[in-house]
């Protein structure tokens, strides 16, 4: 039979090893993370020109669209005349 100093010495091997590992464990999550990249801080006023930049030309095409759909629109109420009410469009070829 095994003696109790025989599994006292058991435990305290196996309860070595488990911290052995866990601890190689934690160095090793620490040893394979990248170093930090300090000179590839973003620069936050370049972003915001970039992105105001980005803004007035959005508008700027926004605004030519909607030129031209009320080109269109007057373009499409002068042609049709004057309409009675419950006479159906007819579309153009």
């Amino acid at each position: 039979m095994n003696s109790p100093r025989h599994t006292k010495s058991f435990w305290r091997g196996f309860l070595l090893g488990g911290t052995a590992l866990l601890l190689a464990g934690l160095v090793w999550q620490f040893v394979s993370q990248p170093p930090p990249a300090y000179g590839q801080v973003p620069d936050s006023g370049a972003q915001r020109q970039r992105m105001i930049k980005e803004m007035a030309t959005t508008n700027q095409k926004l605004t030519e669209a909607v030129d031209l759909l009320k080109q269109i629109r007057d373009q499409t109420a002068g042609d049709s005349g004057p309409k009675q009410p419950g006479t159906p469009r007819t579309s153009r070829p």
